[in-house]
C-alpha cells in the first residue's frame, strides 16, 4: 500500500506535493469564514447600539429622532459619490504599490519551504 505524499501549504496559498512537483492553488476558506463571522458579529453589535441610541433619542426628543430617520437616507445618497471616489482612488494606489514592489518580488526568488 502506497503512503500518501507529503503535502504542505506555502505562504502564497499553494498546496504543494514535493514528490510530484505539482502545485494547486487553494483558498484558505477556514480563515476567511472565521474572520467574516467575527466581522458580522461586530456589525450586528454596532447596529443594535445604534438602534438603542435612536430609541433613547425618540424618548427624549421625538421630533429630532423622526428628522434623523428621514434625513439619514438623503445624507447617504449625497455622500455616495464620495464613497465611490474613495474606492477608485484606493484602487489606483493599490495598482501603483503593486507596480513599485513587483521588481522586488521577482528578485527575491521563491519563498523558503517551511
Amino acid at each position: 500500500m502506497d503512503t500518501p505524499p507529503d503535502l504542505w501549504v506555502s505562504d502564497r496559498g499553494f498546496l504543494e506535493i514535493p514528490s510530484t512537483g505539482m502545485q494547486l492553488f487553494i483558498l484558505q476558506s477556514v480563515h476567511f469564514w472565521r474572520s467574516a463571522a467575527r466581522y458580522r458579529d461586530y456589525r450586528e453589535g454596532i447596529s443594535v447600539a445604534k438602534f438603542l441610541l435612536w430609541l433613547l433619542l425618540l424618548c427624549i426628543c421625538w421630533p429630532l429622532a423622526l428628522l434623523a430617520l428621514v434625513a439619514y437616507p438623503i445624507v447617504w445618497l449625497l455622500l455616495l459619490p464620495f464613497r465611490l471616489l474613495g474606492i477608485a482612488v484606493e484602487g489606483v494606489f493599490s495598482l501603483l504599490r503593486a507596480l513599485i514592489f513587483f521588481p522586488a518580488r521577482i528578485l527575491s526568488g521563491p519563498s523558503p519551504r517551511p
